[in-house]
């Protein structure tokens, strides 16, 4: 019985430690996709002028 709470308990872990990690990744990718966006419209608007 310990060791099948082990097992799960290793198991939550890890499922935790990998949705920190997609969840961290995810929200790099979506501040740099909008850095280069911001950087896009400030280009167009200073082609504009």
């Amino acid at each position: 019985m310990a060791s099948d709470l082990w097992i799960i308990a290793v198991m939550l872990m890890a499922a935790l430690l990998g949705a920190g990690i997609s969840y961290a990744l995810l929200r790099h990718w979506q501040i740099s996709s909008r850095e280069q966006n911001m950087r896009a419209v400030a280009e167009l608007y200073h082609e504009r002028k």
